[in-house]
């Protein structure tokens, strides 16, 4: 996901930005000098010094993300010179506000902080990474995006990234030709591979059809130069592709699938110009495809070369999409489609799909018989330069002709001629001599020639749509190679369109996604071996699917029983929501047939004990491990006018089998990848299992409980209760400390109750922060400590040691005055290993990590699969610290910022696990010190190496008309010495009669 807006963070520039931030207000009133410095600091610009130097095109510099940063604000006084206004009674934070703000954020819960993973929008069996679990993930150019609904994945792509990347890691190097000023730091060797990163939009308010729905918004870093959507998302969700999503691409071909409903503005920004060449909208068997597409292929160029770009019939809205692309070929399969953005449809306002000099194909009417928006920009000054098609016009329909030589013995009346452009299938009249010819055809759409005669190979000739702009003359054809038997059988699927003739008989759509349709052929029931050597003695193969054909090899075909003992399983890509069938040989049709069953789906009724809407959960399965696939909320419908309303959820088409619902109120801050996590929670919920069959619509009826935690804990004199989780990793057979804070409005009795398996966890124990040992019991499912009446208040620490390797969900619930009430709930990831670095930095030499393991475990850390630091054995608390260095030649490749991936092993009897740590680069020259002196009063911004959080304050002299100077003071430490210790940078303006001199 490339970084839009980054800001200089350097060490070095941080001086540097501050005077030259400086030293653009003072250009306002007196003469800008500097004084005299035997040494020279290199400077780098700010991004507002580099916005205002640079055309606006180019004011967009990217930095590495692990620099440090300064606040460069300027208070003159009281004002702030900034970016953004400030207030006017906008004074400075003092160290001890800061600090004292800064205690108030640790006071937080800490469960607040921490988000599980959400649901991985991604397909099953994809490698992917949530965002949630990288600590230096920043989302500052992305603020609106919750990290963990974010996944990302290099599956199915190629490339490198060209643009600082969106981890710290993920550093990547703009190469773009034509930029002008140096980037500040070379390109990575190797550079970083470019990535797609899928984000879940909970609740999503603007699809296309005003529904409101979870929906994945699709990105990619700049850069990237492949990438298969289909390959990585199985349209388990509607996928819409925001603005600038893929901005600096360097792809050469994309394919959208049918679940990509809307691609918007500048999405596909190329990288350089004429790198996109092609793009392809696929639909699925209902005819449901891209919905909306704006201006996204702005400035690609190479889009102009493509035969042609067909916009299928699903397309509802097209607005300026290929502007400024050349001249292109497009075909507009949708009478209806609007030239205009979804909700600001105005039939006075229409644009362009493209650039003066292209060619659209289009219908005149609408399906209602009103003009068509096509034709009424045709009729417009700005749509007069554009070559207009009517593809419902006769006048410009195209025919097809050609003459067989045929085989001898081989009458014209056995000859067959078919001429199929999509759905539509044209017979040739052939005539004595061999000629043929067909009439009518569309112009711009793909048409395939299919000669057929008995005895002999079918003959197949296939023009692609974008030759298909005249008349086709097929010439004379020849070579027709005669078969012993037939061996050439046609494969026809069908699937229901949920719609029925007048009657009432259902009504089915053709299958040929081909390239999503995957094929077995069986014998009685042993499967048989798929190829292309199916002839001669020396022929290994049985069967080859092909365009919608099956080829048999000669033995099979000549054997007479083979047809009626053969089966064709085929299985459709779970994109095309269709189930698996079981083609036969149809004798009468010769062909081999199935009708492939959709998908079903449910809705769920849900009638609340509270106003207004449920959150609503669907796992794929009724196991603890089942994964959530769905996570939305419930729509309301009014089936009595504006009385009585009527909750529902819809879950659209989901494969057959056993599914759970969830569904609970909104308030409840619930986040479950698994369905056990639902299941541990004591917290008060709807659940139901339903099975989904194909071809049928499942109901299931949900009562979903009112609560409200505080009003409950209340109740029973509880003010507050906050868990605490170990801020280290918890390793399996190490004992992991987690604290409960609480506090009562009496003094009580009351039992801390945690939900969890008794062989999941061992030795637990309780005490409070005052020293006093806790009662603990364990029973088969749960853990409970005692809370003795006394102080009102009080910290308690939990150690437990976990014994799987598993995500633990620990509910838990509070008792007191008779009453239980739940509380809460305690999460956390048990591995069987982990590895920390503690600063996050690592240097050539002097780096420490910390391993956690079973006690007793050997460990040992590798940098690029070169062992660094000593072997070691964790403790009986399951720890070790590794002293290591950078191997040697590692850090001539290395940048300042670049990720350093540290991996560690640890095995314990017999048994070896894996991790590492991400950690980044630092060089071990640092800033030590920076003061900054005015008036007499100086300022530590870095002090011994550490940022105060200080703002730096600069009182104006301008009213006692004297000049005015600054002092900075930077020290630089490396090995332990200091560098430019003795001096300083001096800054001052001058005042000359009340005006600057100059």
């Amino acid at each position: 996901m490339p970084r839009k807006d980054k800001t200089a963070k350097s060490p070095l520039a941080k001086a540097c930005a501050v005077a030259l931030s400086l030293a653009l207000v003072v250009t306002m009133c007196p003469i800008v000098g500097f004084a005299e410095d035997s040494s020279r600091v290199d400077a780098v610009a700010s991004e507002d010094v580099q916005a205002a130097l640079l055309p606006v095109s180019d004011s967009e510099v990217d930095v590495p993300d692990d620099a440090l940063s300064v606040s460069s604000n300027i208070l003159l006084d009281g004002a702030s010179v900034s970016d953004e206004e400030v207030p006017e009674d906008r004074s400075t934070v003092s160290s001890d506000d800061a600090d004292v703000a800064e205690g108030a954020e640790d006071s937080q819960p800490v469960t607040e902080a921490s988000t599980e993973p959400g649901p991985n929008p991604f397909a099953s069996g994809v490698d992917a990474q949530n965002l949630a679990t990288l600590d230096n993930y920043e989302c500052e150019n992305y603020p609106e995006l919750d990290k963990s609904l974010l996944w990302k994945t290099s599956a199915s792509c190629s490339g490198k990234k060209m643009w600082v990347g969106t981890l710290v890691q993920d550093n990547g190097y703009w190469n773009d030709l034509g930029w002008s000023f140096d980037c500040g730091w070379q390109a990575p060797d190797p550079l970083h591979d470019a990535e797609v990163y899928a984000y879940l939009n909970k609740g999503y308010e603007h699809t296309v059809d005003g529904q409101t729905r979870d929906v994945v918004m699709l990105y990619g870093d700049g850069g990237l130069e492949s990438m298969d959507i289909a390959a990585v998302l199985d349209g388990s969700y509607d996928v819409y592709i925001p603005m600038f999503a893929f901005n600096y691409q360097h792809l050469k071909s994309v394919t959208f699938p049918s679940f990509v409903k809307e691609i918007e503005e500048g999405a596909f920004t190329a990288g350089r110009k004429g790198d996109l060449t092609s793009v392809a909208f696929e639909t699925s068997p209902d005819g449901s495809g891209i919905e909306c597409l704006y201006d996204a292929f702005t400035d690609c160029t190479g889009l102009s070369s493509q035969a042609l770009i067909v916009l299928p019939s699903s397309l509802k809205y097209l607005y300026s999409a290929f502007c400024s692309c050349g001249a292109v070929k497009l075909r507009i399969d949708n009478p209806d489609v609007c030239l205009a953005r979804n909700g600001v449809y105005d039939e006075d306002s229409l644009y362009a799909p493209c650039d003066d000099g292209s060619t659209v194909y289009a219908y005149k009417k609408r399906t209602d018989g009103t003009e068509s928006d096509p034709w009424k920009l045709s009729q417009l000054e700005k749509g007069k330069g554009i070559n207009w098609v009517w593809l419902d016009d006769d006048v410009n329909t195209v025919k097809v002709t050609g003459k067989l030589d045929l085989p001898e013995g081989v009458a014209t009346t056995d000859v067959k001629v078919i001429v199929q452009q999509g759905d539509s299938t044209y017979q040739a009249n052939v005539a004595d001599d061999g000629a043929f010819t067909a009439e009518g055809l569309k112009p711009a759409v793909e048409t395939l020639i299919t000669i057929t005669m008995p005895g002999y190979y079918d003959k197949e000739l296939l023009r692609p749509a974008g030759q298909m702009t005249g008349d086709w003359d097929a010439g004379t054809i020849t070579g027709f190679s005669k078969l012993a038997v037939q061996r050439v059988y046609p494969i026809s699927l069908r699937c229901k369109t949920g719609s029925s003739d007048t009657g009432g008989n259902p009504e089915y759509a053709p299958v040929s996604n081909w390239n999503s349709l995957s094929f077995t052929l069986k014998r009685n029931g042993a499967e048989l071996k798929p190829g292309k050597n199916l002839t001669g003695e020396s022929a290994t193969d049985d069967y080859l699917v092909q365009r919608g054909q099956l080829i048999l090899s000669e033995s099979l075909a000549n054997d007479p029983a083979a047809l009626a003992e053969l089966s064709l399983e085929v299985t459709p890509a779970e994109s095309l929501a269709l189930s698996p069938a079981t083609a036969t040989f149809n004798e009468e049709a010769g062909e081999f047939a199935a009708v492939l069953p959709r998908w079903g789906s449910a809705t769920i009724s849900l009638n609340a004990a509270f106003e207004g809407t449920s959150r609503v959960l669907v796992f794929d399965g009724t196991a603890d491990n089942s994964r959530c696939i769905l996570d939305g909320y419930a729509s309301v419908y009014w089936p009595d006018g504006q009385e009585n309303p009527a909750w529902h959820f819809d879950t659209g088409k989901l494969k057959a089998g056993d599914y759970t619902i969830v569904a609970f109120k909104p308030s409840l801050n619930v986040s479950a990848s698994h369905l056990g996590v639902i299941k541990r929670l004591a917290l008060p919920y709807a659940s139901g299992d339903i099975r989904i069959e194909d071809e049928a619509t499942s109901a299931l009826a949900l009562s979903v409980p009112d609560f409200k935690a505080e009003d409950a804990l209340a109740s029973i004199g509880v003010k507050s209760v906050t868990a605490k989780m170990p801020q280290s990793s918890v390793v399996v057979d190490c004992e992991a400390i987690f604290q409960i804070s609480y506090e009562f409005d009496r003094s009580m009795d009351a039992t801390l109750t945690f939900d969890i398996p008794r062989n999941d966890y061992s030795d637990a124990s309780a005490a409070l922060d005052t020293g006093e040992t806790l009662e603990c019991t364990s029973r088969e499912g749960a853990l409970s400590v005692k809370i003795p009446s006394g102080a009102t208040s009080g910290v308690i620490s939990i150690a437990l040691t976990p014994t799987k390797e598993r995500v633990y969900s620990m509910p838990f619930s509070l008792s007191a005055s008779g009453a239980t009430v739940p509380a809460g709930n305690l999460s956390f990831a048990s591995l069987g290993m982990s590895v920390e670095v503690p600063s996050c930095y690592v240097g050539q030499k002097g780096n420490n990590a910390i391993v956690y393991a079973s006690p007793g475990a050997t460990a040992q850390l590798s940098i690029n699969g070169q062992n660094v630091g000593e072997s070691v054995t964790t403790n009986s608390k399951g720890k070790a610290t590794v002293g290591f260095d950078l191997p040697e030649g590692l850090t001539d490749s290395l940048l300042y910022g670049d990720r350093v991936k540290v991996d560690a092993t640890a095995t314990t009897e017999g048994a070896t696990f894996s991790s590492y740590a991400d950690c980044t680069y630092r060089p071990q020259a640092q800033i030590w010190s920076f003061k900054v002196t005015n008036e007499g009063r100086t300022q530590d911004l870095i002090a011994d190496g550490k940022e105060s959080d200080k703002c730096l304050t600069i009182h104006h002299q301008l009213a006692r008309k004297s000049c005015a100077y600054w002092t900075f003071d930077v020290t630089v430490k490396k090995a332990g010495n200091e560098i430019n210790a003795g001096d300083t940078l001096w800054m001052y303006a001058v005042m000359q009669d009340d005006r600057p001199a100059i």
